[in-house]
């Protein structure tokens, strides 16, 4: 199996079998993030992602959902993406579900119609790392887009009846930012239909620009006491979506 870097996904997709599309990320400027650090953006060989394949058939294994790995498989065009799916219908005609991450840009380049139709093919349940739905904090921590991207964007799955889930990334807002950020973030959930939010507190790593700026004194981390307030309030401004509460950024989660 070819793989660039580790395999990253939620927890919750441990069951998964993973399917290198893409390594790496597009955007690879969040300032807290370290998650793809160690491969630049690239999208993998039909040949690369073909050898995969037959690997897991000559497994003799048979598994209902493949993960795609990669920050942003979703990034990929409609075109590229029917391609993927076909292969893995080819291959493994027993899959019946395709999901992986997606960044907010990377549903731009693509339709209503042709979301329906990737969903056809087994795409779903994708996963978008939003962070927040503040403005002042996306720009903030270089994320690319704004808030009424996200909800132009996401809304277009929810167009076509697409599943899929975000995160919110409590602490962000960083000290005495965090009530504002938590409504704000609610406010742009609230319309639009995620099947799950996943709620993960900020951790800061040393080799980000964010804790360049913890050291320069232009981001103060919020409290404990701050970040517990701030998923409170988060959860009293969220409408009725199934919930996961999360340790790190890095991805663990607990119901």
């Amino acid at each position: 199996m070819h793989f660039a870097s580790t395999v990253v996904r939620p927890p919750y997709e441990a069951n998964s079998v993973y399917l290198q599309i893409t390594s790496g990320c597009s955007h690879n400027a969040c300032k807290f993030c370290t998650y793809y650090k160690d491969a630049p953006f690239c999208v993998s060989p039909l040949e690369e992602i073909r050898e995969d394949l037959q690997e897991l058939k000559d497994t003799g294994y048979s598994f209902p959902r493949i993960w795609l790995q990669g920050a942003d498989p979703f990034l990929l065009t409609y075109d590229k993406l029917k391609t993927v799916a076909e292969l893995i219908h080819e291959y493994l005609p027993f899959v019946q579900s395709i999901g992986g991450y997606g960044r907010v840009d990377s549903v731009k380049n693509k339709t209503v119609e042709q979301i329906k139709s990737l969903k056809v093919m087994g795409y779903n349940k994708l996963v978008f790392g939003i962070e927040s739905g503040d403005d002042a904090v996306l720009k903030r921590m270089n994320k690319g887009y704004e808030a009424r991207e996200i909800v132009e964007q996401l809304g277009k799955l929810t167009q076509a009846d697409m599943d899929y889930a975000v995160i919110f990334l409590s602490g962000l807002g960083g000290h005495g930012y965090g009530l504002s950020h938590a409504v704000k973030t609610a406010e742009v959930l609230n319309q639009l239909t995620p099947f799950r939010v996943m709620a993960a507190g900020l951790t800061l790593f040393p080799d980000t620009p964010l804790m360049e700026d913890v050291r320069n004194g232009s981001f103060v981390e919020a409290t404990e006491a701050e970040r517990i307030r701030e998923l409170q309030t988060f959860l009293e401004n969220l409408g009725s979506i199934s919930f996961l509460v999360g340790l790190s950024h890095k991805g663990i989660m607990v119901q």
